[in-house]
């Protein structure tokens, strides 16, 4: 069987733009996989943002508990101190357990110095509770 001229040129243009579209769809559905994981890390960020968010709404609440107690030595105005306490170790382990996180050490500081000794937080708290009532 013979290929005239027109023919063997057709066959050769029909297989450059076959070759050409593969190459094409291969090229694009790379990009829609960085697209893709591009996605992942903005959803990944904006979590990282709304816990940092809950850890700073925590310790504004725990300060403002602290400084009510030593004002009036109420203790009803600790449970907001108690409870983040409790809240902050706990979102800081989540913030520093998410995927990417370079430095997941660093996250949990807290933990290690939310106590402060005696001049720390529950230092002060202790030294009013343990003054004698007037």
């Amino acid at each position: 069987m013979k290929f005239s001229r027109f023919g063997l040129f057709g066959f050769l243009v029909l297989t450059l733009a076959a070759g050409l579209n593969v190459a094409a769809l291969y090229t694009a559905e790379q990009r829609f996989a960085e697209l893709r994981e591009a996605g992942n890390w903005v959803r990944h960020t904006r979590d990282a943002e709304n816990l940092i968010a809950h850890i700073y709404r925590k310790s504004v609440d725990a300060e403002t508990g602290q400084r009510g107690f030593l004002l009036t030595q109420d203790e009803t105005y600790l449970n907001p101190y108690l409870d983040a306490r409790v809240e902050i170790p706990r979102t800081s382990r989540r913030l520093a357990s998410s995927p990417g996180q370079s430095r997941p050490g660093r996250a949990t500081r807290h933990d290690q110095q939310a106590d402060g000794g005696p001049h720390g937080p529950d230092g002060a708290i202790a030294q009013v509770q343990a003054r004698p009532q007037r």
